[in-house]
């Protein structure tokens, strides 16, 4: 087994972990949902803390760790900062994230999804706000036929779609209240 590695993610979920460390949950083209850690990266003189926000579409190098693989450098591929230019934009990629986080195994390769969170994004970083509750719907529905959870012919939408992904789920979606605010 190799020690250290690089795959292509989109970083999904952040937590910091004392005062210099930062726990990342990410999404991988080829690994599918990782926990890693990135040592040092709220430091102020960190040359990879730009790189490493919600959302951003990177390359990650990483060495393997006893319980989480721990980032040794970053290559940015997209940071979507149109974005965090806009909030109903970002009420938008949370939801996306938290589904994707929520509904995803750990280390189960999900090309299809992968491919799919990434394109949304990039329309997300692109598209009027009048587009946005159907972009957020679509991304809803197609995980759920994806995984299996919904047959492809069925379509929710709005709230029959959210009490839908909540029972799945088993927990409320916490970024339903963001996007019910800003509607």
């Amino acid at each position: 087994m190799q020690k250290t590695y690089k795959t292509e993610v989109i970083i999904i979920k952040t937590f910091d972990m004392g005062e210099t460390d930062r726990r990342l949950t990410v999404f991988s083209r080829r690994l599918g949902k990782l926990i890693v850690i990135a040592k040092g990266v709220r430091k102020i003189n960190s040359r990879r803390a730009p790189y490493l926000d919600l959302f951003s579409h990177l390359t990650l190098f990483l060495s393997r760790g006893r319980t989480f693989d721990i980032i040794t450098d970053v290559a940015p591929l997209n940071v979507f900062s149109k974005i965090r230019e806009n909030l109903p934009s970002i009420a938008v990629a949370f939801h996306m994230a938290e589904l994707t986080d929520r509904l995803l195994p750990e280390r189960f390769p999900q090309l299809q999804i992968f491919s799919r969170l990434l394109h949304d994004l990039i329309i997300l970083n692109s598209v009027k706000n009048a587009q946005l509750k159907a972009l957020c719907d679509n991304y809803g529905l197609f995980l759920l036929w994806e995984l299996g959870y919904l047959p492809p012919a069925t379509v929710l939408t709005g709230s029959k779609l959210d009490r839908f992904l909540e029972e799945v789920m088993e927990k409320k979606i916490e970024s339903s209240r963001l996007l019910t605010k800003l509607s």
